[in-house]
């Protein structure tokens, strides 16, 4: 490109593929309150309209869209921090010193930050209304187009309620699967089968781990013993199944007609 060539201004959105649904979301935000968004305007690989055209080199093309005036938005998550890709995108965008936004999926905390983009930087939520607006003035500037005022509280409070719509699908898939199975083997001992299941492409670590017993309202706590469950951890798209062996001896066990389970799990990044 030579020194007098106009640089194109971009909007590069550095993502995870596996965050598709939350990109979708947030480039449908922009091209609802930015007007005339066109092709050429972003780069966002996970949407056809705005990913690597047919035929061309993925690398050449991308090396080429971060040369031109660039806009970097990073929408950071732990899948984020597990692409290479991703990262390189961080560090292509920080040796450019390109304009940047950080934005945090759901449930990602701000003080995880790492790389490049750590947490002395500026990063919102993504569902965080008055921030999301904050840069979407900034990118329509850049751009510079202009903002459909008339839709922009309406169409905001409908994508937040989106993304959060998505978090609490996300979140639920996360958790371990587990069935219990309980067999009363005599008038002290019950047996407890459990099947854990872990649905991700992560390892799970066990926080907690109870067994409680429950008599009208009122609540008895006993934790499992005899294997060790908690801080075990539970490998990718892994099931372990695990027979347990629990004695009630003891007044306050005596009238206990229902066994449970609490368990809490971590990621493993």
């Amino acid at each position: 490109m030579g020194s007098n060539e106009q640089k194109e201004a971009i909007v590069f959105i550095s993502h995870s593929s596996k965050d598709r649904e939350y990109i979708l979301k947030f480039v449908g935000l922009v091209e609802s309150c930015i007007v005339g968004i066109t092709r050429e305007s972003i780069v966002c690989t996970s949407i056809s309209e705005y990913g690597i055209p047919v035929g061309e080199n993925i690398y050449e093309y991308l090396r080429n869209k971060i040369q031109q005036d660039i806009y970097m938005i990073y929408i950071i998550s732990p899948n984020y921090y597990r692409s290479a890709a991703c990262l390189n995108e961080m560090g292509a965008g920080w040796i450019l010193s390109a304009k940047q936004n950080v934005l945090a999926v759901p449930g990602f905390s701000i003080k995880d930050l790492q790389g490049a983009v750590n947490d002395g930087t500026i990063a919102a939520k993504m569902d965080e209304k008055t921030r999301i607006i904050e840069i979407l003035e900034l990118v329509s500037n850049h751009l510079d187009k202009k903002i459909n005022t008339d839709i922009l509280n309406r169409t905001v409070d409908n994508y937040i309620h989106d993304i959060q719509e998505i978090d609490k699908i996300a979140e639920s898939m996360k958790k371990v699967e587990m069935n219990v199975f309980v067999k009363k083997k005599n008038k002290k001992k019950y047996q407890f089968i459990i099947r854990l299941h872990n649905p991700m492409d992560t390892a799970r670590r066990c926080k907690k781990f109870v067994i409680y017993g429950k008599e009208k309202g009122k609540v008895y706590i006993q934790k499992i013993k005899k294997c060790d469950i908690e801080n075990m951890i539970l490998w990718p798209n892994h099931t372990h199944l695990f027979k347990v062996d629990i004695y009630r001896g003891g007044k306050k066990w005596q009238g206990i007609s229902i066994l449970e389970c609490e368990n809490e799990w971590e990621d493993m990044i």
